[in-house]
């Protein structure tokens, strides 16, 4: 019986291709060390946006409803609607690992396909995180502001490539490097 992750990846594959894997990011609301900065960050604009909304209060109630509602709205977005939107973003993607290639499907509408060619030799990284699962950067960097893990508020909408929270890491980790030295032997063979 095939899996989901089998399901989502197999009818973008070349005919001259094998799925040597499939799979998908941990499930469920993930932490990153970088929350902690996050929540100081809401912390501080929850207590701002309370005076800001106490000091427009006392001039007029139709004008500090408005903006308090907005800037609370705000903060509970940035707060703990993130790890919701996260949670439901790593449910709609899903990783592939061929003879050729590493595919990254995210998203129902509209779909995103990455496609990291192993023949193009990515630096592969792995990244062990402190809940069991690891991160596997395939080294290629959109460019950015904050770079990896920086302040984007919703992890999994980042501009570079990686297989984000598996949960069988060390064993995507292998096998990707297995087919890199295989591409590397057949390319000296040519």
């Amino acid at each position: 019986m095939k899996n989901k992750a089998t399901e989502a990846i197999e009818p973008y594959l070349e005919a001259d291709e094998v799925l040597i894997w499939a799979g998908q990011p941990k499930k469920g609301i993930v932490f990153e060390s970088s929350d902690i900065v996050k929540t100081i960050y809401v912390i501080g604009l929850f207590a701002f946006t309370y005076f800001a909304t106490k000091l427009l209060s006392e001039i007029s109630i139709f004008i500090a409803i408005p903006i308090g509602i907005i800037f609370y709205s705000g903060c509970i977005l940035l707060g703990l609607g993130r790890f919701f939107i996260d949670a439901e973003l790593r449910k709609k993607t899903f990783y592939g690992l061929t003879n050729k290639r590493i595919i990254i499907k995210t998203g129902t509408f509209p779909k995103k396909f990455k496609t990291v060619y192993l023949n193009s030799k990515p630096k592969i990284e792995f990244l062990p995180n402190f809940d069991d699962t690891s991160t596997i950067d395939l080294g290629i960097k959109g460019p950015t502001i904050a770079g990896k893990g920086g302040l984007g508020w919703v992890p999994n909408i980042n501009s570079y490539t990686s297989l984000y929270r598996l949960t069988d890491g060390n064993f995507v980790h292998q096998k990707i490097r297995e087919m890199l030295e295989l591409v590397e032997k057949n390319n000296t063979q040519q």
